[in-house]
């Protein structure tokens, strides 16, 4: 099964859930009832933006929205495993075969790249609401 049918699938059942028609999601998105439509028929996927909107309408993850979030005999496995390890050796952190200097570097790529991603979400709500029109005392 593609990542298409997964999505088509889901959605589908999100909108079950919700009890929400075709034209009222359509309305909502501020788009046709006819990409809707596309969607439910597998036939393509909205834009990331979109999908954004849509998972936190349907109060869903990417990952449950695309599929990518159903777990295999081999995801089960993994965390089988990993639990009897940790049981086993609770104070060796998966990360004991870095050094504390990598663990450091780590560390600051992960908060620098938090950063950069903050900032760009914060500049594009700067940008959208200055082609909308709003000022920062509206929201």
């Amino acid at each position: 099964m593609d990542r298409f049918n997964h999505f088509k699938d889901n959605l589908l059942d999100a909108m079950g859930e919700k009890d929400c028609t075709q034209k009222q999601l359509a309305e909502y998105l501020c788009t046709t009832q006819q990409t809707v439509s596309r969607w439910i028929k597998g036939i393509n996927e909205p834009d990331f933006d979109t999908l954004m909107v849509l998972c936190r309408y349907f109060d869903r993850s990417i990952g449950d929205m695309l599929g990518a979030d159903r777990k295999t005999e081999a995801d089960y496995e993994l965390y089988r495993l990993k639990a009897e390890y940790r049981a086993k050796f609770p104070n060796d952190p998966e990360e004991a075969f870095l050094s504390t200097e990598e663990l450091r570097e780590l560390k600051e790529i992960e908060r620098r790249e938090r950063d950069r991603l903050e900032q760009e979400k914060l500049e594009k709500i700067r940008f959208y609401k200055n082609i909308l029109g709003k000022d920062e005392a509206e929201s």
